[in-house]
């Protein structure tokens, strides 16, 4: 029976070296450097005020803009260009300032 016994330890210690090794290797990495998360990029631009009324000639409103990105945070140092679609009626400067330059003859515009 001792000879059973001693077969039976090695046996437990051939299975407990064999787990451990098992155990190391699942908890490591396998050599491989982590793999970093997505860089943030814009995804959404926001606008504020969302509508400005231009009552008079020459008259003028300051914009703001929140670049957001795809995790829902906030973006800080995106350049956002600012531009007019029409020139005639109102023109926009680098630094979002928006002048009115002629009426449209449309109350509300969003122009």
């Amino acid at each position: 029976m001792d000879g059973t016994k001693n077969d039976y330890r090695a046996a437990l210690l051939v299975v407990a070296g064999v787990a451990s090794v098992a155990w190391a290797a699942a908890c490591g990495d396998g050599g491989r450097e982590p793999t970093s998360p997505d860089p943030p990029r814009p995804t959404t631009v926001t606008v504020a005020p969302a509508m400005a009324r231009l009552d008079a000639l020459g008259s003028t409103v300051q914009l703001a803009a929140r670049v957001g990105g795809q995790h829902r945070g906030v973006l800080a140092g995106n350049a956002v260009a600012w531009t007019s679609d029409d020139t005639p009626v109102a023109t926009a400067d680098g630094s979002s300032m928006v002048t009115g330059r002629r009426e449209t003859g449309r109350r509300g515009s969003r122009r």
